[in-house]
């Protein structure tokens, strides 16, 4: 069975008295089809159903400053499949209305999933993971928006991830545009868009960026420095590891993207088995604590590792092993931890400002003035209490 994409209706009073919601009936016939311009209301967020216990949904939104009846609009796939809004189903202005497979009443499910604006059958939508896929909403034989999408393919972290389009996409259009997509981002800082553990995603509501930092890369040649000398910065790595506080390991996390020899291999890997269990026991730093480290010293090995050659890879086998199940250990920060040490695609670069400005005071490269010029260069800039 193909996993829905899929749509719902408000809960009438027999569908109330179910347990798990019904289906709107699609044989009634449509007064006519909604007076609807193409562009007026805007496919915003996909959820296909890869677990058949699971609810698929859709989510529309309104971009006009008028209500929006979608009585007698269909939606549909690339292939057979399609079903036909038979009542009224009226979106506010610059408001969403979800379609869904069922009302999700589970562990802090959103509003907008326990009464979706619409209930259908998955017998008369499914939308394939696999791809390729479209959805269609057509109204009055006129086609107002269409979404293509090549695959549904999240990652480790969850298999329940919104499949959203930028808020600063919202046009149909720009929503023709795969880079103006992205899976929800994982939670960092705020749990905001988390519900039953582990689903990620904005149903009902604006979906937040896809990508609010400066200095992410997937390409390796994106992110070497050339000329680093990995020798004076593992002295460095060293020191800081020393303090065994909860951001010792950041000068590791630093030069992760780093091309190194199997013998700077080996010391890494030796570094993280002999400190990976002081950050456990690290008291916070900063406002850093314990899960941040375990998390970011997992991350640089499983970067090293993946992005070695053969003898770099043998050299840091035992600290990869390792680190692969450091992110199910967390308390926090454990998707994105998953994402980014056992993820699809390899995170790398600095991130953000903090990081990198982590990098340039502690990654020596000569005759790069950003960076330090040598490890003399960064005892001189530490405070006494580190280096006596």
């Amino acid at each position: 069975m193909k996993p829905n994409f899929l749509y719902w209706h408000w809960i009438t009073t027999a569908c109330a008295l179910l347990l798990f919601g019904c289906a709107n009936d699609d044989t009634d016939e449509p007064t006519g089809d909604a007076h609807i311009e193409p562009g007026e209301v805007v496919i915003t967020e996909l959820m296909p159903n890869i677990q058949s216990s699971a609810t698929d949904w859709i989510e529309l939104y309104n971009t006009t400053e008028t209500a929006i009846d979608l009585q007698g609009c269909t939606l549909s796939d690339n292939g057979s499949d399609r079903f036909t809004i038979n009542r009224t189903l009226e979106i506010e202005p610059g408001k969403y209305a979800v379609l869904a497979s069922a009302s999700d009443r589970g562990v802090d499910t959103p509003p907008a999933l326990i009464d979706p604006a619409w209930v259908f059958s998955d017998d008369q939508f499914q939308l394939e993971a696999a791809g390729p896929d479209q959805v269609v909403l057509t109204c009055g034989g006129v086609a107002i928006d269409r979404v293509e999408y090549a695959e549904y393919s999240p990652g480790p972290a969850t298999g329940t991830r919104g499949w959203q389009l930028d808020p600063n996409a919202i046009d149909s259009l720009l929503n023709d545009d795969e880079s103006n997509w992205c899976y929800t981002p994982l939670p960092v800082l705020s749990t905001e868009y988390v519900y039953h553990t582990d689903s990620v995603a904005s149903p009902g509501v604006d979906n937040p960026a896809c990508n609010v930092l400066p200095f992410v890369y997937f390409d390796q040649k994106d992110v070497v420095l050339e000329g680093i000398d990995l020798v004076a910065t593992l002295q460095i790595a060293e020191l800081e590891l020393a303090t065994e506080n909860a951001t010792s390991m950041l000068t590791i996390w630093a030069i992760r993207d780093q091309i190194v020899t199997p013998e700077v291999a080996q010391r890494i890997n030796d570094l993280y088995l002999l400190h990976i269990d002081a950050i456990y026991k690290a008291d916070v730093t900063d406002g850093y604590d314990w899960n941040f480290g375990v998390w970011h010293f997992a991350w640089a090995i499983s970067n090293l590792f993946r992005n070695g050659q053969d003898e770099v890879k043998t050299r840091l086998q035992d600290a990869y092993n390792h680190a692969l199940e450091r992110p199910d250990t967390l308390e926090r920060f454990r998707l994105v931890a998953i994402d980014h040490v056992r993820g699809n695609r390899i995170i790398m670069g600095d991130i953000h400002e903090l990081g990198r400005g982590f990098a340039q005071a502690h990654i020596v490269v000569p005759g790069n003035p950003a960076y330090l010029q040598s490890f003399d260069d960064y005892l001189n800039r530490q405070k006494p209490d580190l280096v006596d």
